[in-house]
């Protein structure tokens, strides 16, 4: 096949720069071009995209390229070297090694993945994995703060939920409205996510039945107790505990608009 391979080049570890991945997929018989999602102009190398877009990186590349793909008929894959990787998972990568994902496509199975978009603030964006705000909206900024004072905590996941613990102990129920397709309901919300995937953030289960092709989203209301049960499930992970993943209520919607609280923050991945 003639393969385009999207890569970020600063995901994954050694094993995974740019020439390794491309002597994995020609030792596999294929003819590749490697193209880097981070160099201005990326998009323009999905218009010859030979036979097979192969993704390498993390749920952030994969939603950029699929959301170039949106529509289009062409076959993609992906290489899950990112830390999370929500979108894989879910999609049911399994956690191999490059090696092994190249070797299996000539026999994989195709499926579809839905891109969704999300309208606010005079802009229209695109997401794969999730959008809402609250919570994880909140858990994402702080993140995004902590990240340079916790250099040492080079686990994304494991930084992930010592924020969520924070962030969930931090969380006040704030007046939310949301309308799935004809029903319209409001409620005091600690947070609130649209799913796409069956994970969110650092790994946490939010929709375990999500399908990701299926046209339809998950929509997680989250309450007080909510935040109680996640704080707990993030404490568990963080000491090596195995504990069952909260379940959250799950409403499911083909078309999802919502109006939070004054002055909430949004986030779409």
């Amino acid at each position: 096949m003639r393969v385009l391979l999207l890569h970020n080049p600063s995901a994954g570890d050694d094993d995974h720069e740019p020439k390794s991945l491309v002597r994995i997929v020609e030792a596999a018989g294929h003819e590749v071009r490697w193209q880097s999602v981070k160099e201005p102009g990326w998009e323009t190398a999905l218009d010859e995209p030979g036979d097979l877009v192969a993704v390498a990186g993390g749920d952030g590349t994969v939603r950029k390229v699929f959301s170039g793909l949106a529509g289009k008929s062409i076959l993609a894959t992906i290489l899950p070297v990112g830390t999370a990787n929500n979108i894989a998972r879910s999609l049911g990568f399994a956690q191999e090694e490059p090696e092994a994902l190249v070797r299996g496509w000539v026999t994989g199975r195709t499926r579809a993945c839905d891109v969704g978009s999300l309208s606010a603030y005079g802009e229209t964006v695109t997401f794969v994995e999730s959008c809402g705000g609250g919570l994880f909206a909140d858990l994402l900024l702080r993140a995004d703060d902590d990240a340079p004072h916790e250099a040492e905590a080079d686990d994304k996941v494991e930084l992930g939920l010592k924020v969520l613990q924070r962030a969930a102990a931090d969380a006040r129920p704030r007046p939310w409205r949301v309308r799935l397709d004809e029903h319209e309901l409001a409620e005091d919300l600690v947070g609130l996510e649209v799913m796409n995937v069956r994970e969110a953030g650092p790994q946490v289960p939010l929709a375990p039945e999500a399908d990701p092709g299926d046209g339809l989203l998950d929509v997680v209301p989250l309450r007080a107790e909510d935040a109680e049960a996640l704080a707990a499930f993030a404490e568990a992970r963080l000491s090596g505990r195995r504990v069952d993943a909260p379940s959250p209520e799950t409403w499911r919607a083909r078309d999802v608009r919502l109006l939070p609280p004054h002055r909430s923050v949004l986030h779409f991945d």
